[in-house]
């Protein structure tokens, strides 16, 4: 087993290497400490990172959620979503306005990053 010392070192080594430099035996030992995922795992941690640059984007865009909408059908309609895409049936009772409602999706959204993130790290 590595230490988190000689992972560093190796991540350092490949860091500072220059474009002529051969890095594959550096590639090869960091990737040799790397736990083996499933599909499905790496595809639920690219979803995160997508949804989580957004969320922290969406003041610089015009429609934040239409976004959540692409990424949704990019995903393949993952059930971990639905709750904060605008079309989907509405979890809760109408607030009276679009603004409201939309407002309490952004809310789940934010809900969402943060229980994924604490699954991800565990």
């Amino acid at each position: 087993m590595r230490s988190a010392t000689s992972d560093l070192r190796l991540v350092d080594n490949l860091a500072s290497s220059s474009r002529n430099d051969p890095v594959r035996d550096l590639v090869d030992q960091l990737s040799a400490g790397e736990v083996e995922r499933t599909e499905a795992e790496i595809r639920d941690k690219w979803r995160y990172v997508v949804l989580a640059w957004l969320y922290e984007q969406r003041g610089a865009m015009s429609d934040p959620l239409q976004s959540v909408e692409e990424v949704y059908a990019d995903f393949g309609y993952p059930e971990e979503v639905a709750g904060f895409v605008r079309y989907m049936p509405m979890d809760g009772p109408d607030l009276g306005s679009r603004e409201a409602n939309e407002r309490r999706l952004i809310e789940r959204w934010k809900q969402y990053l943060d229980s994924t993130a604490a699954k991800l790290l565990q």
